[in-house]
């Protein structure tokens, strides 16, 4: 799951990396990816942005399907790992980590 642009700084600083697989390239963009892969798995996927670029891309994913080896591929991605970051919003009033414990 994804709470921000699939190809941002902050996702690339913990070192992942967009998708970079031959098989996957000749697609379409990192997020349309993502995306695509998850509805393959009957995920429900919200995207959301302001360009209209994006949301025509992100309209798109239905336009093509992962074979089974791209799907496999990306998961073989998976570093089981849960990342959510919030210090964008350490200024935020009702921020709930900048308390002292």
């Amino acid at each position: 799951m994804l709470f921000q642009k699939a190809g941002s700084d902050k996702i690339r600083s913990i070192g992942l990396a967009n998708f970079n697989h031959k098989q996957i390239e000749r697609l379409m963009s990192t997020a349309q990816v993502a995306l695509r892969w998850a509805v393959q798995q009957n995920i429900v996927v919200i995207p959301k942005s302001t360009r209209e670029q994006s949301i025509r891309e992100n309209a798109d994913l239905f336009d093509f399907q992962l074979t089974d080896e791209e799907m496999k591929a990306i998961d073989g991605m998976d570093r089981g790992w849960r990342i959510l970051h919030l210090g964008d919003d350490a200024d935020h009033p009702l921020y709930p980590f900048s308390e002292e414990y």
